[in-house]
């Protein structure tokens, strides 16, 4: 239980379910200052799921995970620092929410998890497998590939087949102390902050001036950090030349920024190092590919392996995306699997 309303009406619908439901609330000591300490997992929410546990009438513990939530935060910084742009929701949900909580559910005695994620467990051929929510405004699917095929039997998504407007009903109708909360939207641990923020303030070494190169060879300026620029990006680049520039590669070993024009961005094919299959593809099957949250799954061809990565062709060219994001293979909005783009 996270204190906010998703979570307060998860535990609630399974209390009145009749199931046995304990409340845990996973203290990850987050914040940078500037509000990021109030986006998630503060002690404003361990209240506030202390409240919503009371109400319902169920058990309730709120124990330390900082420790393990650190695990995270160096995810994020290192990711940045070797040039890549970090997913820490996935990562949190891998290392945190289902393995940690998933532990410490079995030592309780608990035969499952729940949480207030918008997304399905379905049973298929190849057994339980994680599937889209029904709400495509607040499917989290995405972020939830990373779960081990193991744990997939023991969790309940209760809000799968839920719209958000009507969580928000059932909030009301349960008279919850979260009814009226507002969602978090940033990265817990930077807030409102530049991401850059955190990174200077623990690893301030590792940001250096190097060159911003066009794709033509061109020497257009330098920058004060690799950290500062992701593939894609158009503004605050520093240079110009007339026509609009993108960042279209980062080199952090040479620490030089490479920008063009939007073809030089463009790209069919995409190298994944996959992270686990629950369902493999045949070759050239047509299979969705997303490889951002909140945007449109992608028509793409699988090509297969080559020297330990899985290669994909899309139908179409597509911008290119940041090394280190997630890129999630469904068919039928049932997720077969996912990695990580190389």
């Amino acid at each position: 239980m996270s204190g906010g309303v998703d979570s307060s009406v998860t535990a609630a619908l399974l209390h009145e379910q009749g199931h046995e439901v304990i409340g845990l609330f996973m203290r990850l000591g987050v914040g940078h200052g500037d509000g990021a300490e109030r986006r998630c997992c503060s002690l404003e929410d361990g209240r506030d799921a202390k409240r919503v546990a009371d109400h319902i009438g169920i058990r309730f513990y709120d124990l330390d995970y900082r420790s393990t939530f650190r695990g995270v935060i160096d995810y994020f910084i290192d990711s940045y620092n070797m040039g890549e742009t970090p997913n820490p929701c996935a990562i949190c949900n891998r290392d945190v929410k289902f393995d940690a909580l998933w532990k410490q559910a079995k030592d309780l005695g608990c035969e499952a998890i729940a949480t207030g994620h918008y997304a399905k467990i379905v049973q298929t051929a190849n057994g339980a497998a994680l599937a889209r929510g029904q709400d495509p405004n607040k499917d989290q699917s995405y972020f939830l590939f990373p779960i081990d095929n193991e744990v997939l039997n023991s969790i309940h998504f209760p809000l799968g087949e839920l719209s958000k407007p009507q969580v928000r009903e059932l909030a009301e109708k349960f008279s919850l102390p979260t009814k009226k909360k507002s969602e978090s939207q940033d990265i817990c641990f930077v807030g409102n902050n530049p991401y850059t923020k955190i990174l200077q303030k623990e690893t301030p070494d590792k940001f250096k001036e190097g060159k911003i190169v066009h794709v033509d060879g061109r020497e257009l300026g330098t920058h004060k950090g690799h950290q500062f620029f992701t593939i894609g990006q158009r503004r605050g680049l520093g240079v110009a030349v007339g026509d609009p520039l993108f960042v279209t590669d980062k080199n952090p070993k040479t620490n030089t920024i490479t920008v063009g024009p939007r073809e030089a961005l463009m790209s069919v094919q995409l190298k994944v190092s996959m992270h686990q299959w629950h369902s493999t593809p045949q070759i050239n099957d047509i299979i969705d590919l997303q490889i951002r949250y909140n945007a449109p799954a992608l028509k793409a061809r699988y090509l297969g392996p080559t020297d330990e990565m899985e290669y994909f062709e899309f139908t179409e060219e597509q911008e290119k995306t940041s090394p280190g994001q997630a890129a999630v293979i469904y068919k039928d909005d049932i997720v077969m699997g996912g990695g990580w783009i190389k």
